[in-house]
C-alpha cells in the first residue's frame, strides 16, 4: 500500500458562474500510512506530483473538463483526533502564471500608479533644464538661462501658475525577516530623499524621488512594506527669484514687462541613490 493516500470528494465539488466570472472548489482527503504527513508542508510536497485523477493540482492546473478555470489558492486542515487532512483548492476562470506569486506570500509585489497634471509657481515656463536636474557651484551659477530656451512669465517678480506633470508610485510588497525588521527597511532609511542614479523603469535619471516607505509586520516572520516614490518631469527643481537685501525682488523690462531680474534653480533633493538596491522583489 502507498506511505500517501490522496482521494478527491468527488462530491464536493462545487462550480458557479456570475457575470463572467467562474469560481470553483475541490477537496481531497489525504492520509499517510507510514505516519509522514505531520505538517502542512508535508501536503504542500504532494501538489502536482502525480497525474492520477484523485492527484492533487498545483497552481495554475485546470479544473477538469475546463480551459480556462485554473487552481488559485488552498486551504489545509487537519481533520480532529484523526490522521487525516483536509485539502480545499479553489478555482477561478482568467490567466495565471504556476510561478506568480499571491498576496501575502514572500516576495508578491503590488504597484499603484497616479498621474497628475498640476499647476506650481513659475517664473520660467518650459525652461532648458540642467543635465538630471543637477545644480553644481553657488547661487549666482544656477541662474536659468532664458537665452538657451523658455520664456519668462512672471509678473514684477510674482510669479505666474503653470503645468507640472508628476506620477506617484505606491509599491507594496511582502517581505520575509526573522529576528527584526527586514533589510529594505535599512535600505529604505539610506536611499529616502534621493533621486534615481539610473534609469528606473522608463524613469530618466534625477526624475523619480524615492520619499520613503511604510513598514508593518503581518505575520510571524512576514511584513508588508509599502514605498512611495514620485516622478517629476521638472526633476522636482524649484525656481526663486533673485532678491535684494531687504527681500525686494528687482525688476527689469522683458519683453515688454516688468519681470524679476535674475531667476535661479534650487534642487532641495541633491543626492542619488540606487533604486534597484532598495529592495531585489522590483
Amino acid at each position: 500500500m502507498a506511505a500517501n493516500v490522496v482521494k478527491e470528494s468527488i462530491d464536493s465539488r462545487e462550480y458557479s458562474y456570475s457575470a463572467g466570472k467562474v469560481t470553483a472548489t475541490r477537496t481531497f482527503k489525504v492520509y499517510s500510512s507510514l505516519g509522514g504527513i505531520t505538517t502542512p508542508a508535508s501536503i504542500r510536497s504532494l501538489f502536482g506530483t502525480a497525474t492520477t485523477p484523485d492527484a492533487m493540482p498545483t497552481t495554475g492546473d485546470l479544473f477538469p473538463s475546463e480551459t480556462d478555470v485554473k487552481a488559485k489558492q488552498y486551504s489545509i486542515k487537519k481533520d480532529a483526533e484523526s490522521n487525516v487532512w483536509t485539502v480545499v483548492w479553489t478555482y477561478s476562470n482568467g490567466s495565471i502564471d504556476p510561478t506568480d506569486l499571491q498576496p501575502m506570500e514572500p516576495g508578491y509585489v503590488e504597484w499603484t500608479l497616479d498621474v497628475n497634471a498640476t499647476f506650481a509657481d513659475t517664473y520660467v515656463d518650459k525652461p532648458v533644464f540642467p543635465r538630471y536636474g543637477t545644480v553644481i557651484g553657488v547661487e549666482d551659477d544656477n541662474e536659468i538661462p532664458i537665452a538657451e530656451g523658455g520664456r519668462q512669465i512672471d509678473l514684477e517678480g510674482v510669479p505666474v501658475s503653470a503645468l507640472r506633470l508628476t506620477t506617484d508610485i505606491s509599491i507594496s510588497e511582502t517581505v520575509e525577516s526573522y529576528g527584526g525588521p527586514p533589510t529594505v527597511y535599512a535600505n529604505a532609511r539610506v536611499a529616502r530623499g534621493s533621486r534615481n542614479v539610473a534609469v528606473w523603469y522608463g524613469i530618466a535619471i534625477g526624475k523619480a524621488l524615492y520619499l520613503g516607505c511604510n513598514c508593518k509586520r503581518i505575520g510571524i516572520n512576514l511584513y508588508s512594506v509599502t514605498h512611495k516614490v514620485q516622478e517629476a518631469t521638472d526633476f522636482h527643481l524649484i525656481q526663486f527669484p533673485e532678491r535684494d537685501s531687504v527681500g525686494r525682488i528687482p525688476t527689469v523690462i522683458k519683453t515688454g514687462k516688468k519681470r524679476a531680474r535674475k531667476v535661479f534653480w534650487k534642487q532641495p533633493f541633491p543626492t542619488f541613490a540606487d533604486f534597484d538596491a532598495i529592495s531585489p522583489n522590483w
